[in-house]
């Protein structure tokens, strides 16, 4: 007598195993699926902090650039890093020819810029990884101190990193009213205006 292809595999594979081992494929198929549309919105959270934080940075750059052509001598080369722009920004808090409102800005924006930097920094320039098969995240970089180097490791939930993000995000438009009226911006180019009228009554401009 002779079997289907279909009779075959049955008679090797009982009917109650074949339906156990589909239901167990697709429980592992939608697991992977969620687990993959997880790891996207990690992705998107990190991406959107990276160019959120390059706009932190331009402002920063736009703000220092403003005060050192119009308040120096130049003898100064534009700081790069992150750290040589906090630096100067403490040298900027210290100009007695500012107004208390825009020494307290700087003040505040040199502290917060070193805090969230310092969070972007750990993120973006470590090995960012899942940890198994949690929720949790962990960074790993190398910090050189001296002729010594030692591994940093930082561990994080999905909402650690959502809330720095958020945070980053805040700080960006906190900025953005505030630097452009120092820099002297046209208003009417700014898209905010509820935003830029703040900006100016906190510098006594309005």
């Amino acid at each position: 007598m002779s079997f289907s292809p279909i009779q075959r595999l049955l008679r090797r594979v009982p009917v109650v195993r074949w339906c156990a081992m589909q239901y167990v494929r697709k429980q592992r198929a939608e697991i992977a699926s969620v687990r993959w549309e997880y790891r996207q919105t990690i992705l998107i959270t990190v991406g959107n902090l990276t160019i959120m934080w390059a706009g932190v940075e331009r402002m920063l750059d736009e703000l220092i650039a403003h005060w050192q052509h119009l308040a120096t001598d130049l003898s100064q080369d534009h700081p790069m890093a992150l750290a040589r722009k906090l630096s100067y920004l403490k040298e900027m808090q210290r100009d007695e020819r500012l107004s208390a409102a825009i020494r307290d800005f700087l003040r505040y924006t040199r502290i917060e810029a070193k805090r969230l930097g310092g969070e972007r920094h750990d993120i973006i320039h470590g090995i960012l990884h899942n940890i198994g098969s949690t929720l949790n995240w962990r960074t790993q970089r190398v910090i050189y101190e001296g002729p010594l180097a030692r591994v940093h490791q930082r561990l994080y939930t999905n909402d650690d990193l959502q809330q720095i993000s958020l945070e980053v995000a805040q700080f960006s438009t906190f900025l953005s009213a505030r630097v452009w009226v120092l820099i002297g911006g046209d208003p009417k180019f700014f898209p905010k205006p509820d935003e830029l009228h703040q900006a100016l009554r906190e510098f006594g401009h309005a």
